[in-house]
């Protein structure tokens, strides 16, 4: 996939500011921290997902495109998506943490349903091993398009503790992780980033 980064900075309520960046050709916009390198850059990345890191917080936003998934119902879509990326990754322990208790309805023009929920998981980067495991934190929002028949999944993983097997503890900056993996700072910038979810272009979905 192509992204591309535009110098328009998105004014937020906490002292990081977000860079607004141009998803799937522009037909998406989402604001991250300048800090997030796209990893599309570095290596190949799925056609329906966008991917960011910051090495130095082992922090990391994924945007994927997926098929609604009919047997989550409305409510419960965020929670289901926690899941399937528990399960992805392998995770070896989860906990959901909290989940949005109302579904927020999408700002217009977007006629569709938003649902967040975060929690931890114990997970090991490309399969290192126990001994590698990270425990993350993963914050979860889900854009439902009932009527395109799919779910635009944001995800926001922040290491809460990395451990010293891990690929990522080499190039981890823990002044940084002190700054930015603390839960509540995190969960502010999720908070801050998916107000900032915007569909530019509806024919992404056609395709």
């Amino acid at each position: 996939t192509t992204t591309t980064t535009t110098t328009k900075t998105l004014r937020t309520t906490m002292a990081e500011p977000l860079q607004q960046r141009a998803l799937f050709g522009g037909a998406i916009v989402l604001g991250v921290p300048a800090r997030f390198a796209d990893i599309s850059e570095f290596r190949q990345v799925p056609d329906n997902q966008e991917v960011f890191a910051d090495a130095k917080t082992d922090q990391s936003v994924i945007v994927e495109l997926v098929e609604l998934a009919e047997e989550a119902q409305d409510a419960e879509a965020a929670a289901f998506h926690f899941g399937s990326i528990a399960n992805d990754n392998d995770a070896a322990d989860t906990s959901a943490i909290e989940q949005a208790p109302l579904v927020q309805p999408m700002d217009p023009p977007h006629e569709g349903l938003r649902t967040v929920c975060w929690g931890m998981q114990n997970v090991s980067k490309f399969n290192e091993g126990q001994e590698s495991v990270n425990c993350v934190r993963v914050h979860v929002a889900c854009f439902r398009l009932r009527g395109i028949s799919t779910d635009c999944v944001v995800s926001f993983n922040s290491p809460v503790v990395v451990s010293d097997a891990s690929s990522s503890a080499e190039a981890v900056d823990h002044t940084d992780v002190g700054t930015f993996n603390q839960p509540p700072v995190a969960l502010q910038l999720f908070q801050s980033l998916i107000q900032t979810f915007e569909i530019k272009d509806y024919t992404l979905f056609q395709g």
